[in-house]
């Protein structure tokens, strides 16, 4: 089991070029994961999620659907924390996998996704930034035992036209540390200034996002 803790902000719209450049020149580290606008589609990820429009609290998906490496992964709420401006609310997570579990015939909703990663371990004291690769590994060796993970996502999802634009927060290690460590990260990569947002960014955890997506989807 991982235990995280998360906040995150959901735009819609054809683009989001401003926070991307925002999120793209946080730092001289390049960021993992592949050109959000490459045409041929390389890199996109399929994740197939549990359509269930009336659970907030747990998400179960199928992780890289369709491939040799897929798995179900489930992710359940734990607590809320209150807020993290302008980011929003603070919320504690655990997450379980399996390779023998699927969902079976229930209902889904198909997403596909590109995304960028930042990377940030934790020493105890202060965040430093790992470089990553396009397939979003570290380039000098294995993953932190805690640390944040910063991303910014280009989510479709099949049945529907509209492109959604995610930036989230997702801190790691151990329950004592992670909610102090996902502020940590959120101080550290505001310091310069806050995303340009707008008023259109609305925060949600993925399961809140994927109710309001499945009340626009054919029954």
């Amino acid at each position: 089991m991982e235990l995280s803790a998360e906040a995150r902000l959901w735009w819609q719209g054809p683009e989001c070029s401003a926070v991307e450049a925002w999120f793209e020149g946080l730092s001289d580290v390049g960021p993992g994961g592949p050109p959000l606008h490459d045409p041929s589609g390389e890199g996109t990820r399929k994740d197939l999620y549990l359509r269930d429009p009336e659970q907030v609290e747990l998400g179960i998906k199928v992780r890289r659907s369709g491939e040799p490496d897929e798995r179900l992964e489930v992710k359940s709420l734990v607590d809320r924390r209150g807020e993290a401006p302008p980011i929003g609310p603070v919320t504690i997570w655990s997450k379980s996998a399996s390779e023998a579990l699927r969902i079976g015939g229930a209902p889904t909703i198909l997403t596909r996704k590109r995304r960028r990663l930042r990377k940030y371990g934790w020493d105890g004291a202060a965040l430093a930034e790992i470089a990553l690769d396009e397939t979003e590994k570290p380039r000098d060796g294995g993953k932190p035992e805690a640390g944040c993970n910063v991303e910014f996502t280009r989510v479709t999802v099949e049945g529907l036209e509209e492109i959604w634009w995610t930036l989230g927060f997702e801190a790691f290690g151990k329950l004592g540390d992670i909610e102090g460590i996902l502020r940590a990260c959120i101080a550290q990569c505001l310091s310069g200034g806050p995303p340009p947002a707008g008023g259109d960014s609305r925060p949600a955890s993925y399961p809140e996002w994927l109710k309001r997506v499945a009340a626009k989807l054919p029954d």
